[in-house]
């Protein structure tokens, strides 16, 4: 069963060009090497193969490959790839090229990613503040700069099936609601049908791992199988649930 998407440019050239929101690279047949430096949040070493930088996943590297697979496209999450290392298959974050990404993102495009992320994989390690609030600007996982966002490291997340929907969510506007909406039912028509779920099965079969340790906390990863269909389910009732609250401030606006 074959990667098939995202897309992959065919010739380096091509991918130099390319989007990296819907394209994803292939994995560097170079040496990665240590470029001395480290990122300033968590002070992950930064590797290089001359062209490209990379920071060294230091733990569930299969996990934020597949979650950065299923989330791409959709919104702009950095590739993880693999490499072989000394000890066995190594697990990089490419860092995204942002003079490439096409689109820009507005602050209120960056809190919808944030709750998309959240409501699906109960990830809540991540923050997002526009510069001009009255503490200033400020990320977390993620990279915002010229208008274009980025978001990497995964390693918080998971997919606990039965976790409330409400955890996290602080909607304080219709507009906001609307874009997670359109963010979920995105996500929701790229998994859609038999190939959609062909989609997610090949994701899940390249990652070389069984369901149950890639989300232990999943209650549906007897096999790949039975998570895609709660994966699915999750998706169809995070959109009952937003479009629920966005029905709710409307009505109250009204």
């Amino acid at each position: 069963m074959s990667l098939e998407r995202p897309r992959v440019a065919q010739t380096k050239d091509a991918y130099g060009e390319a989007d990296p929101t819907s394209f994803s690279p292939v994995p560097s047949a170079l040496t990665l090497a240590p470029t001395g430096e480290y990122t300033s949040e968590k002070r992950y070493p930064i590797y290089t193969d001359g062209a490209d930088q990379y920071v060294k996943l230091m733990s569930d590297g299969p996990r934020q490959e597949v979650v950065a697979r299923l989330l791409k496209g959709v919104l702009n999450v950095a590739d993880v790839v693999a490499q072989p290392g000394a000890k066995g298959v190594e697990y990089f974050s490419k860092i995204m090229p942002h003079e490439r990404i096409e689109e820009p993102s507005r602050p209120t495009d960056v809190r919808a990613d944030l709750e998309v992320i959240s409501l699906v994989f109960n990830d809540q390690d991540r923050g997002f503040r526009e510069e001009g609030d009255y503490s200033g600007a400020f990320a977390h996982n993620l990279i915002h700069e010229a208008g274009r966002v980025s978001h990497f490291d995964f390693g918080e997340a998971e997919l606990n099936l039965e976790a409330p929907m409400g955890q996290r969510i602080r909607y304080e506007n219709p507009a906001l609601l609307e874009r997670v909406l359109e963010k979920l039912e995105a996500l929701r028509a790229k998994f859609a049908g038999d190939e959609g779920k062909a989609h997610f099965l090949s994701i899940i079969e390249a990652s070389g791992q069984h369901p149950a340790r890639l989300f232990p906390y999943s209650g549906a990863s007897a096999n790949a199988e039975t998570l895609y269909e709660g994966f699915v389910g999750r998706l169809d009732r995070a959109i009952r649930f937003v479009a629920h609250e966005y029905n709710e401030l409307t009505r109250k606006a009204a």
